[in-house]
């Protein structure tokens, strides 16, 4: 399993030009060389992921300046912050209403721009982000005994910047 993840990820980032022979020597690297391989070569950078109790993945973040926590989550096309949060972040509120769909049903979503996103060293002015209620997750997570979440980072960030995710190790990278 573990060389198959790691043949697919040299295959995403460009490698699928080469040999089998080249690809099967590349397969066999542990975490450090995967490390070196993507910070050195490729230009991404190396973030820690902490997995919850839950089974969630959890990041660090800053938004407009302020540290928050921060679900990562590869089905969300969006980064969301809870609502509850707009002064913690200073988020700007704009007019525009829309309408998230997901596995729960629908859900009243808010637009906000112009915001600033840290994640290690990846910074995004004018960052676009969502902001509704997030309270049916964190009830859930209080529920069983962990703390409440600000918001979920999404596949804007993680396609963005061609994320790739070490689960083994809990490492996520993104390409700068």
């Amino acid at each position: 399993m573990r060389n198959a993840i790691l043949l697919f990820v040299l295959v995403i980032i460009g490698l699928n030009g080469k040999s089998q022979t080249e690809m099967k020597q590349k397969s066999n690297l542990d975490s450090t060389e995967l490390e070196k391989f993507l910070t050195v070569n490729h230009n991404y950078i190396k973030i820690p992921i902490l997995k919850i109790t839950s089974g969630h993945l959890l990041i660090k973040a800053k938004l407009n300046g302020v540290e928050g926590d921060f679900i990562l989550d590869t089905g969300s096309g969006g980064t969301v912050i809870d609502i509850s949060k707009e002064d913690k972040f200073k988020i700007k509120i704009d007019t525009l209403n829309d309408e998230a769909v997901g596995a729960g049903g629908s859900l009243s979503l808010q637009h906000s721009v112009n915001n600033t996103f840290k994640l290690g060293k990846l910074l995004k002015k004018d960052f676009e982000i969502y902001v509704m209620n997030l309270d049916n997750v964190n009830n859930a997570l209080t529920l069983m005994g962990m703390n409440v979440v600000d918001g979920v980072i999404g596949a804007d960030i993680l396609v963005g910047n061609k994320a790739i995710i070490d689960y083994s190790n809990l490492i996520l990278y993104l390409q700068l």
